[in-house]
Parts: structure tokens; sequence; C-alpha cells
């Protein structure tokens, strides 16, 4: 008994060049796709100052921690890598809000382990954290997974033609 397939031949051929195309700019753009997820939650979980910044203040724009978030993409050491967060502007402040800080005035104010601490700033009030960096990663993943799933889908769908 014998069997011939038409078309099997061109398939496998279809197969292959699109192995070669999607390795690179269709995982890339996989990825960001994913990315722009976690970045969108980011965005909206990030709070925002509503008062018109303070004169002689270096604290940021109204809007600027929500308007600072990124997706970069990147090669790491184990392939391709989507980088998201604050951009390197807003990522001090990012940090501030995430994970809470004290306001110091006139200078610096370096705790010690004792309890006690050094600089010539006063401790104002301790600012307390506000999450939205982390939750938003979290909250999101199951979109991203679905996010990249359909990008990858479409590239292949328009490699094969």
């Amino acid at each position: 008994m014998n069997f011939e397939l038409e078309g099997m031949r061109s398939l496998v051929d279809k197969l292959n060049a699109a192995g070669a195309k999607m390795g690179g700019p269709e995982m890339k753009k996989a990825l960001r796709a994913g990315g722009r997820v976690i970045e969108d939650a980011m965005v909206e979980r990030a709070p925002m100052m509503l008062d018109a910044k303070t004169p002689g203040s270096d604290s940021l724009e109204p809007g600027e921690l929500k308007g600072g978030m990124r997706v970069a993409i990147v090669e790491g050491e184990n392939g391709l890598e989507a980088l998201i967060g604050p951009n390197s502007k807003v990522a001090h402040v990012a940090r501030f809000v995430e994970y809470g800080h004290r306001q110091v005035s006139g200078g610096y104010l370096k705790l010690l382990g004792n309890g006690k601490s050094r600089g010539p700033g006063t401790a104002g009030i301790d600012v307390p954290a506000y999450p939205f960096l982390r939750p938003a990663f979290e909250a999101s993943m199951g979109e991203v997974a679905t996010a990249m799933e359909e990008s990858l889908q479409q590239s292949f769908r328009e490699v094969l033609g």
C-alpha cells in the first residue's frame, strides 16, 4: 500500500521558512505585545499627583510617573528579554512610592542599625508604601500569555501566507 500526499513538500518548506522568520523580529513583536499589557496595568495603577508642582521643587510634574513607564526589548544572557517598568527619569520616584519612604529636609539622613541616625537632615513624616508595580505585574500575567500567543499566531499566519 502506497500513499502520496500532494503539497507536503511545499508545507514542509513553508514551515522551515516560518521557523527562520519567527526567531527574531516576530519574537520581539510578541514580547512587546506582552510587555504592553503589563505596562498598561502599571500605568493604570500608578498614582498621579493632582496638585501643580511647587515652584523650586524637584518633584515630578503631575502625570510624569504614569508617562514614565516603558517596554524595552533587549538581548539578555538567555535570549530576548522584555524590561518593563519606569524609565530612568522616574525610577527613583517609583521606588519611593512602591516601597514607602521618609521625607527628609535639610540634607540627607542615614539610619544606623542601632536605631540612631547620622546626617545634617531632619526627619519628617514616614510616607507609607503604595505598591503599584508588583501588583500590576502579578495581575496581568494571564493577559500577557494571551497577548503573546495572539501576536505569534498572527505572525505565523502572515509568514505562512
